[in-house]
């Protein structure tokens, strides 16, 4: 006899955080796993910036003993009947509008791909109330996304993600950088020295909240009070999910300090061996000491030394970092319309 996977949906945050252990399990055993795609940054995003009107559908694959084996992170947009991962926003919405995945997936177990993504494909297609799906980011190559192409229109998202490959040697890889990138590793990183800044990693929660302070009043200086974490739902946002993930080991936080005080910080979020940079800001009354590409420079060597670290993705293709990588990696949008309508 054959056993067919089990679906079901879950539209309450409650049941959606009690799967928080199962989840994350889940990712641990597959190959779509992203700091985007964890329970501390979904269920987060959800609480802060769900559209109006929005409902959660997400979509829960189990085999025939009841482990979870399967999960589709979607919510229901009913103005524009769309559905989507948490974390996108409407396909015509600013880049800079609030907070995105910078890539997301259907997530399935190793070995189980096939049967769990095509047992979410028919829930899908059971609901009445969408008339498009629209997957957004999704890596193409992996394989949720081989899965799910099939009679869907692919889409190349034009944002790519800078990445440096960490599992070789760091003399090796500044050897490789051209002269603008020499000199923000070697002259700013002495001059800094000579200064003498000190760089490390927050260790401590109390540190944690001081380096938080200050990089909130940076970023207002810098901005004009125009960022978007002068907002305060982003600002809420971007505490919760640094403090969760920084209490979970899934946050690391850079520090440089320059006579006792703190003059700079770049946070980074941590998923299976893939360190992602994530936000940076300096004090502006030493902007001539060049610190943004001073911390990029230790977070890097860094992370050259740590074993457990393969990749840093420096994010989109801002002309600055192309200094430090010249790889990337992109995205694909999934878009499929209801037939008739």
């Amino acid at each position: 006899m054959i056993v067919q996977e089990a679906t079901s949906i879950i539209e309450s945050v409650a049941d959606l955080t009690a799967l928080t252990d199962e989840w994350n399990a889940l990712l641990d055993d597959s190959a779509q796993s992203s700091f985007s795609v964890r329970p501390w940054w979904m269920l987060s995003w959800w609480r802060h910036f769900a559209p109006d009107g929005a409902r959660l559908r997400v979509i829960v694959c189990r085999d025939a003993g009841g482990a979870l084996i399967g999960l589709a992170p979607l919510y229901l947009d009913p103005s524009a009947r769309e559905l989507r991962f948490i974390g996108v926003v409407t396909h015509t919405a600013g880049d800079g509008a609030i907070p995105t995945n910078p890539t997301a997936e259907v997530i399935a177990r190793r070995g189980s791909e096939t049967a769990a993504i095509g047992a979410i494909l028919a829930a899908i297609e059971e609901q009445d109330d969408w008339r498009r799906l629209w997957l957004a980011r999704m890596q193409p190559e992996r394989a949720s996304g081989v899965l799910l192409a099939g009679a869907s229109q692919l889409r190349a998202n034009p944002q790519r993600n800078l990445f440096v490959d960490t599992a070789g040697d760091w003399e090796a890889y500044r050897a490789t950088l051209g002269a603008a990138g020499r000199k923000r590793i070697q002259c700013y990183a002495r001059r800094a020295a000579e200064r003498g800044c000190v760089f490390r990693q927050v260790a401590s929660v109390d540190e944690l909240g001081r380096a938080f302070a200050l990089y909130f009043q940076w970023h207002d200086a810098l901005l004009d009070g125009r960022g978007i974490y002068s907002r305060p739902h982003c600002a809420a946002f971007l505490r919760e999910i640094v403090g969760t993930g920084f209490a979970e080991g899934r946050v690391r936080v850079w520090v440089a300090e320059l006579d006792g005080v703190l003059v700079a910080v770049d946070i980074a979020l941590v998923d299976r061996g893939v360190l992602t940079e994530f936000q940076g800001h300096a004090d502006p009354a030493h902007a001539a000491m060049r610190l943004g590409h001073v911390m990029t420079s230790h977070l890097l060597r860094d992370c050259f030394a740590d074993p457990g670290i393969s990749q840093v993705v420096l994010g989109k293709a801002a002309p600055h970092k192309l200094h430090w990588a010249s790889e990337a990696w992109g995205t694909v949008d999934l878009i499929r319309e209801r037939g008739g309508e």
